[in-house]
């Protein structure tokens, strides 16, 4: 793939909705106060009252007696924002330019959590692959906003690289602690010659030294794996802080580098799950957990890894991943692209897990909709669990129906939450086979005419972000039911 500049304009968008002033806002919105809790230092709650009352499906306006708000309350400290929040739709994002970097594979298949500012200070994070050249070997890359002071103490554009010369380092996840600095999870060669997984800690807020870090070596999970090869390494980390009790836990979910391919080309792999108790780099890593056994959906973006998301306000963690059709009756080859959408949730910070939970159990004998590449999930301020993905349409009676194509880039973004239990379209880029070339296609070969989508929440709202190609029918933005 042609290496070429990176803009995070639409992050940046994300971001500037996040720490805007909020003068412009109406008294419901300005109602949405934080509430630090002063042991943890996590937001704990927004002084929204949940009462019992019939579930509204996701995007209708609230009805009377079921969210209530506190009386509106203004901020004690003014946010600076990071640009205008006033341009109309249509235009170019009046957002900042992070970073450039010739590095583009920021990430595979679903945009991974690169930014986030849910510690107990509104300092926004950035984390990324950093390449200066062409031929350069990216490392790994960390900026920060202050909204409070509208400075950025790494320098605007500039940041800082938090590996040594020599070394490589690509496709970060991030996550805030309750003290408000950033873990960051990454796989690089830093102690080994081939790409292993590895997180840093940061020790003091805006700090760029994170020392050397932490892994969860070979030698722990290799023999878990189907492929137990000495060059399978645990790949592709996604890290999630919780505070509970007195304890600091840190939450990975990686998967296998290299999956197992079968007869057909249908290849497998697992998703595991590991965690540490103790701050910073203290502390034994346990696992891993085997989440589920996963099958490569795309084979140029390659495996998947699913998604993780740890409560701010319980014990809950929860991950999410697209998984093939238990009842597909399609070949190997079709068969990767039978998919559901499943969930595991545990109740005790990763001690224990639930079963797999079809949340999709789509339907081959009406028309429905098949899953494709990746989740993301997220645990909001009230505890309700949110899980995202994309799935194109499939019709009735799909299995015997020799015209259709199975792969094709039509697709939807998806949402369900366990706060309506339903699911509604965030999205829709169901443009049909007429502008998806069988040779190569129009679009991602690994999302599909949308993808790369990201998930978050900012003072009572959940925002998605996501990329789309072409513009062949336009936005259908309104929420619809399946």
């Amino acid at each position: 793939m042609g290496r070429g500049h990176l803009c995070v304009a639409l992050v940046a968008w994300l971001l500037i909705l996040c720490v805007a002033s909020a003068s412009g806002r109406n008294s419901m919105e300005l109602a949405t106060r934080k509430v630090i809790d002063p042991y943890t230092g996590k937001i704990v709650d927004y002084n929204m009252i949940r009462r019992a009352g019939k579930p509204v499906a996701w995007g209708d306006e609230p009805r009377s007696g079921e969210i209530s708000f506190a009386p509106s309350t203004p901020r004690e400290t003014p946010r600076i924002g990071l640009g205008s929040t006033t341009a109309p739709a249509g235009v170019a994002s009046p957002g900042l330019t992070i970073y450039s970097t010739y590095m583009d594979d920021q990430y595979n298949a679903v945009a991974r959590r690169m930014v986030d500012f849910r510690g107990s200070r509104p300092d926004i994070h950035f984390a990324y692959s950093s390449a200066t050249g062409v031929l350069e070997d990216s490392r790994i890359g960390y900026n920060v906003y202050d909204p409070v002071g509208g400075m950025w103490p790494r320098g605007f554009q500039v940041g800082c690289l938090i590996q040594n010369p020599g070394d490589s380092g690509l496709q970060p996840s991030v996550d805030v602690n309750g003290k408000g600095r950033i873990v960051i999870g990454e796989v690089d060669n830093s102690g080994s010659a081939s790409l292993e997984n590895h997180l840093y800690y940061q020790p003091l807020t805006f700090s760029c030294s994170f020392g050397a870090g932490t892994a969860i070596t070979q030698v722990q999970y290799n023999s878990y794996f189907m492929n137990t090869s000495p060059s399978n390494n645990l790949y592709e980390p996604s890290v999630e802080i919780q505070q509970w009790g007195s304890d600091t836990i840190t939450h990975v979910l990686a998967r296998e580098e290299l999956p197992t391919t079968s007869v057909g080309g249908f290849s497998r792999y697992t998703i595991n799950y590991f965690r540490k108790v103790g701050a910073g780099t203290a502390g034994t890593w346990t696992g891993p957990k085997c989440i589920d056994t996963l099958n490569v959906i795309s084979t140029n973006a390659g495996p998947h890894n699913g998604s993780i998301t740890a409560s701010r306000v319980s014990a809950n963690i929860a991950v999410a991943y697209p998984h093939w059709k238990i009842s597909s009756s399609l070949s190997d080859e079709l068969k990767r692209y039978d998919n559901d959408i499943f969930y595991r949730v545990s109740v005790d910070a990763g001690l224990t897990w639930g079963p797999p939970t079809n949340l999709t159990n789509y339907s081959r004998i009406v028309p429905s909709f098949t899953a494709f590449l990746g989740t993301q999930c997220l645990y909001d301020h009230q505890d309700f669990l949110h899980v995202l993905w994309t799935a194109g349409p499939t019709p009735a009676n799909v299995y015997s129906d020799p015209a259709f194509f199975w792969g094709d880039f039509s697709t939807n973004i998806w949402h369900w939450s366990n706060r309506t239990g339903q699911i509604a379209k965030v999205h829709n880029a169901d443009w049909g086979i007429d502008v998806n070339s069988r040779v190569c296609g129009f679009g991602s070969p690994g999302t599909g005419y949308v993808g790369f989508y990201s998930l978050a929440e900012c003072e009572g709202r959940i925002y998605v972000v996501f990329e789309q190609f072409l513009n062949y029918v336009g936005n259908d933005a309104a929420p619809t039911a399946p």
